[in-house]
């Protein structure tokens, strides 16, 4: 994890140093750990796990260029994405990475009963990934170096999730609730959008259930690739 994300990360940013070449990365909600929520950069910095050490370290990384890079240095730390183009992370047997939303339509669109830890209240920023592109095309135009949350700036419930979607798709939900195996757990996350403001003139604009309207909408046309204006 630290060869891939963190070395390789150094290495480009050198890279591009000589080329003086705007860089715009993945960091990752994930920095932040269980610290209290809303999340803001520079805040409760203390991941739990080796994603989110990656990740800081990137971030820390980056701002040690701040002043000797050529071109603006954007991290972006995405919250909870979801949307079209996320389906070929589900198809490793095993290793089901997409987001939960579509791992909670998949399960309910095949007649099972979505499953969710004790009792569903646990809460993320989920963010679309429309306002995900705009946020990255908004970085291109960055003044300056920094790193910025890209969520929603409002958390919601498991529970919410799994009621838009039967809401969506006209059925009803029994959920399943089951014990939570892991030890680390992000119980809320929701990101200080403030920054990315200030920054990127960004801010989001797609609401938890407009996303995921649209989203499950496409999904049932049989719509799995990355989203096109052309649909």
């Amino acid at each position: 994890m630290i060869e891939v994300n963190t070395n390789a990360f150094a290495l480009l940013l050198e890279a591009s140093s000589l080329s003086g070449t705007r860089v715009t990365y993945a960091s990752s909600a994930g920095t932040y750990g269980n610290s209290p929520a809303p999340n803001r950069v520079g805040s409760g910095e203390e991941p739990e796990n080796i994603y989110g050490f990656s990740k800081l370290a990137m971030d820390r990384i980056a701002c040690r260029w701040y002043d000797r890079h050529p071109a603006p240095l954007i991290g972006l730390r995405y919250f909870n994405v979801f949307g079209s183009g996320e389906a070929h992370k589900n198809e490793k047997e095993g290793n089901k990475t997409a987001s939960m939303i579509l791992q909670l339509y998949e399960q309910m669109k095949s007649g099972r009963n979505p499953r969710l830890f004790k009792y569903g209240e646990q809460m993320r920023d989920f963010v679309y990934i429309r306002d995900v592109v705009s946020a990255n095309l908004a970085a291109l135009d960055a003044p300056r170096s920094g790193v910025c949350n890209v969520g929603s700036g409002k958390a919601r419930t498991f529970n919410d999730i799994v009621s838009i979607t039967a809401k969506t798709l006209g059925i009803d939900a029994n959920i399943e609730y089951m014990d939570n195996p892991h030890p680390f757990y992000q119980n809320h996350t929701e990101a200080d959008v403030s920054d990315s403001k200030s920054l990127l003139g960004w801010q989001p604009e797609w609401s938890l259930e407009r996303g995921m309207t649209e989203y499950i909408n496409l999904l049932e046309k049989g719509h799995r690739g990355p989203l096109l204006e052309t649909l």
